[in-house]
């Protein structure tokens, strides 16, 4: 979906709450974009910028601003609907604009999580690629880099497709060419021109970003269940990417390449139905994580016969039962 109101590019504010790698993110990011030689010095000698490679891993596995995802494609989506009344008295004005897919979504709001957020991770994943180029691949940490690198490249696609799907117009082969796609920011210098690409360039840059991650990215699946990108996350990210831009043949074989890795499958009769939460973040199936950047809008969408959702799609006795939690109040 197009959305009328696209809001100001403004990556460089990062939140206050992060690993202590991250914190020192934006004093990195000074220090690559500023050409004075007394503006590289450090102001305090205790300040460590990243230069490692485990150092810089930190700042990817930072769990406050990396694996999130946009809200709003859940939020305009139709795996559930309201009534009116309860659309009327939703918790945020946001979440009630974006079921109708309202022109002005989110009514001036001066810091909108659905952009800023990606645009952090893409920030984090540019911190580590022009860090890395000063760091030597040798024998001894080979293996380690390139992981790495991958683990950067597959972020920052991921973001760009995110941001792709909810700010920009849906890929058409004959207008991608000039169809306005998002900004892509390829360097942590903040002096470098901000340009707004078009959507083939957006898919362009995308693809070959995951396509050296895979290249780069040693490990088959993730020992923590997608905690961390594996070559069966690239290749269901692939899979994705090609079936978002109808190229069907090439969305199957991604997908093929995925499932031959990791093909588990859950016994739905083995979860618990009076659960909260029957399916944890790192079930079985999973192959990467990735979380809403809000609160699951589904929380918030309880209707007046105290249901939360209603599944638009047919599913067996046990998956109604884990999936439709009947609600008595807000």
């Amino acid at each position: 979906m197009h959305l009328a109101s696209v809001p100001d590019y403004n990556f460089r504010k990062m939140k206050k709450k992060i690993l202590e790698y991250s914190k020192i993110l934006l004093l990195c990011v000074l220090f690559m974009g500023c050409k004075k030689e007394f503006l590289e010095k450090k102001p305090a000698s205790n300040i460590s910028v990243p230069s490692t490679i485990e150092e810089l891993r930190l700042l990817l596995i930072n769990t406050v601003d990396i694996r999130r995802s946009p809200a709003l494609g859940e939020l305009s989506g139709d795996d559930y609907y309201m009534e009116k009344a309860e659309w009327s008295g939703q918790f945020l004005p946001y979440f009630s604009n974006s079921y109708v897919w309202s022109s002005d979504i989110y009514q001036g709001a001066a810091s909108v999580l659905d952009w800023n957020t990606p645009y952090t991770q893409v920030l984090y994943a540019n911190v580590v690629l022009d860090r890395l180029k000063k760091v030597e691949r040798n024998g001894g940490n080979a293996e380690a880099y390139d992981e790495l690198k991958g683990t950067a490249l597959f972020m920052r696609a991921w973001s760009f497709f995110d941001l792709a799907q909810v700010f920009a117009v849906p890929y058409d082969a004959q207008t991608a060419a000039t169809d306005l796609g998002i900004p892509l920011r390829e360097t942590a210098d903040i002096d470098a021109p901000t340009v707004r690409a078009s959507i083939k360039d957006t898919y362009d840059r995308i693809l070959a970003d995951i396509g050296e991650a895979g290249r780069l990215i040693r490990i088959e699946k993730s020992p923590i269940n997608g905690y961390m990108p594996s070559k069966a996350s690239v290749y269901g990210f692939l899979s994705r990417v090609y079936l978002t831009m109808r190229e069907y043949p090439r969305a199957s074989l991604y997908a093929d390449s995925a499932l031959g890795i990791k093909a588990t499958l859950i016994n739905y009769n083995t979860l618990s139905t009076s659960a909260t939460v029957p399916l944890t973040t790192d079930h079985a199936e999973s192959i990467y994580q990735s979380t809403l950047v809000t609160a699951n809008p589904l929380v918030y969408v309880v209707t007046s016969q105290g249901y939360s959702i209603v599944i638009r799609c047919f599913m067996q006795a046990i998956r109604r039962m884990i999936f439709v939690k009947p609600f008595t109040s807000r």
